[in-house]
């Protein structure tokens, strides 16, 4: 969509809890190829048993199909390393351990190509996703079953639902009983997994959504919302809790003349933990187990919040991730100084009351909330399972929780979280018994992710590719541009960019003619996020057809896009380091739309329009290429324009130019609209794009200097 890509990053979640009802339809995947033969035999390996927490010694597991058809003796396989029996791979799996694939119970995967890389290569084969646009997470899920995503499966949740105001701009507003319940019909009908809330919800609006839900066999989960209690939302039909939120008012019945504090976490309440009845905690604890409550901690993200995460998981920043997200997580805001530093004490209280809710027996799932700070996709789990065993839980237990637990709360139970024949073959190899250390579990070998195998060079090759794609997101600090063209100047100017109510950047563009033909150059700066500094440049003919355009980025190690059009033929290519790495060819019509992320080259899509010729309130559809996505390929999308009556536009005190408002909605896909209004030279002055609740807009100034 123009002038910016999806905000793809979520806000430091400070608490949240997730809950959940019925087995999710993803617990019924589509069915995988059963060849008649093996295709690999794994021999001679140690099989980790984390349901009875032992191992199995000595024994040969045999893969096909996807799945774990047979596990035996070593005795009755010939040992061999690579060798190819009867078309089956042996893997001589001698002094290795083989155990399940591991889950992240909360995710937030915003940059799905490289977050699966680092995720399989760090042994996590399946993961919640626990918020972001609709149809993007659903298109994620649908691509993870194809198997797009090296394996790696999925559940999503969608658009979260919260209050009116939401704390996220980006949520489902749902201010009545019967808002949330039309929330929830919407979301099932989109082919979500579950249902999340979130912290500014209304009691009964709570209820209702949980209500509705229950009525549709789908899970809720979320934040237990403010105005209620946990018992209250558990009450209402929640059955997860996420960041150990919401723990503040049960801890505080339970510490004699407790008062909070202002801007402390949760109020101080945890500071007061060793004065804890542990016995009263218990019994509320075991009403939440008898309830089915499971529980995901974070503790990473509370570490991550409080910027008290390990040297070694802060050295592995430097490497995976992006210079935005390393100079913000390397520090607290001055204006959370007080609530960091009272979380950073909280935080060996925190890790007590996972050891507390072990003992009480509640469902413990491992889960990360990547997306935040200091959380690294995959590399997260290992350090969250570390946080517990420090904790006092025994590997085992972490374990479970990472495999196990997750796999029965997401209704998976029949085909994963254990290595079991009938299985699907989601497992992890090995060096050293995780059963002993739950260290031992990033001490991999290779990886299987639905029956793919990935040997150790292939895992390092998904990590080199990481830190490509890191350099690829990393803006060049030493590249600069000054916008200049021939010919005879038509407009330019500056667009200042907005999320929401907050600036967001700024693009400046220049348009000049020459000879016949129209050239453009523009380029895009917002800060943070991922995202970076992008230079365009075409040219369009008089009739304002496109001919060509660049699209490169200033970052460390640029792809850069080349369009071209030709005898009614789109021909992309995208190169890297002076190789192509994707190139496509495609029809282009005549009165066919391309559109990029930059504003301003909209300029070009005016006379479409005006050639349309439509009344107030007509609609017409039109077909449109968008350029610019993460993969290089353009990406044709029928869109339906409507036009409104002509309106002003303030731009500046005593400016105001009447101008033509358009709207455009995709006929299919996210649901997203742009409005864009044009002045009389037909250069758009404002912009706004609404998707998944949540608005990004531009506002031209200064005034373009118009043709003399």
């Amino acid at each position: 969509m123009p002038f910016n890509a999806p905000f793809k990053c979520l806000q430091a979640a400070i608490i949240g809890i997730v809950t959940f009802v019925c087995p999710p339809a993803y617990a019924r995947p589509p069915a995988q190829p059963r060849p008649t033969r093996p295709t690999f035999i794994i021999s001679h390996v140690s099989v980790v048993d984390v349901k009875a927490g032992r191992v199995l010694p000595d024994r040969t597991v045999t893969i096909s199909g996807g799945r774990i058809m047979r596990i035996a003796a070593s005795k009755i396989v010939p040992p061999g390393k690579g060798k190819v029996l009867f078309s089956s791979t042996v893997i001589n799996g001698k002094g290795m351990f083989l155990m399940p694939g591991l889950f992240d119970s909360h995710v937030h995967l915003n940059n799905p190509n490289r977050d699966a890389r680092m995720l399989v290569a760090n042994g996590v084969t399946f993961v919640r996703d626990m918020g972001g646009a609709t149809a993007e997470r659903v298109a994620q899920r649908e691509r993870a079953r194809r198997g797009e995503l090296f394996g790696l499966e999925m559940a999503c949740v969608g658009t979260i639902l919260d209050g009116d105001p939401p704390y996220h701009a980006w949520s489902e507003r749902c201010g009545t009983p019967e808002q949330g319940r039309a929330a929830v019909r919407k979301l099932k009908a989109s082919g979500v997994d579950q249902i999340k809330v979130y912290s500014l919800l209304k009691p009964e609006v709570h209820r209702a959504i949980c209500d509705e839900a229950k009525r549709l066999k789908l899970k809720v989960v979320g934040h237990v919302p403010d105005a209620l209690t946990l018992q209250e939302a558990v009450a209402d039909g929640q059955q997860g809790v996420e960041h150990l939120s919401r723990f503040g008012p049960l801890l505080s019945v339970l510490v004699p003349d407790f008062k909070p504090l202002p801007d402390e976490y949760e109020g101080g309440i945890w500071a007061r933990y060793p004065e804890v009845d542990k016995a009263r905690l218990q019994i509320e604890l075991r009403k939440m187990a008898a309830a089915g409550i499971a529980q995901c901690p974070t503790l990473i993200l509370h570490a991550g919040q409080a910027r008290i995460l390990d040297p070694a998981t802060r050295a592995l920043w430097g490497i995976y991730a992006l210079p935005d997200d390393r100079r913000g997580w390397g520090t607290i805001p001055p204006q959370y100084a007080t609530y960091g530093r009272s979380l950073a004490s909280a935080f060996p209280s925190l890790q007590q009351m996972v050891v507390e809710l072990s003992r009480a027996g509640v469902p413990l799932l491992v889960g990360t909330d990547l997306a935040n700070p200091g959380v690294l996709a995959g590399f997260g789990v290992h350090q969250e399972m570390r946080l517990w065993q420090e904790a006092g839980l025994r590997p085992v237990e972490v374990l479970r929780a990472a495999t196990l637990a997750p796999a029965r709360f997401l209704g998976v139970e029949d085909r994963l979280g254990a290595v079991e024949e009938g299985k699907s073959a989601s497992l992890i190899l090995t060096r050293r018994n995780p059963l002993l250390d739950v260290r031992n579990a990033a001490q991999i070998e290779a990886v299987f992710a639905r029956g793919r195998y990935f040997s150790r060079a292939a895992l390092d090759k998904f990590l080199a590719e990481a830190r490509e794609d890191i350099l690829a997101r990393s803006p060049d600090p030493n590249r600069s541009m000054r916008l200049k063209l021939p010919g005879e100047v038509v407009a330019r100017g500056r667009y200042n960019l907005f999320y929401e109510q907050y600036g967001d950047g700024s693009e400046e563009f220049l348009i000049t003619r020459e000879n016949g033909t129209y050239r453009f150059m523009a380029q895009r700066r917002q800060p943070g996020f991922g995202r970076f500094p992008l230079l365009q440049t075409g040219q369009w003919q008089s009739d304002f057809a496109p001919l060509q355009t660049v699209l490169d980025p200033f970052v460390l190690l640029p792809t850069v896009e080349t369009y071209q059009i030709e005898a009614g033929r789109l021909k992309a290519s995208a190169a890297r380091k002076a190789k192509v790495v994707t190139r496509t060819t495609g029809t282009f019509a005549p009165q066919t739309a391309l559109r990029s992320p930059l504003l301003a080259s909209d300029y070009f899509l005016f006379p479409l329009l005006e050639r349309l010729k439509l009344s107030m309130g007509e609609t017409r559809r039109i077909e449109t290429v968008l350029i610019g996505g993460s993969d290089g390929k353009p990406e044709p999308q029928a869109v339906n324009v409507l036009r409104h009556a002509d309106e002003t536009v303030m731009l500046s005190a005593g400016l105001a130019p009447l101008c033509r408002h358009y709207s455009l909605l995709a006929v299919k896909g996210s649901g997203a609209r742009t409005d864009i209004w044009f002045n009389a030279e037909g250069i758009p002055v404002k912009q706004v794009l609404t998707e998944g609740g949540s608005k990004r807009s531009a506002v031209l100034s200064p005034p373009p200097a118009a043709a003399p």
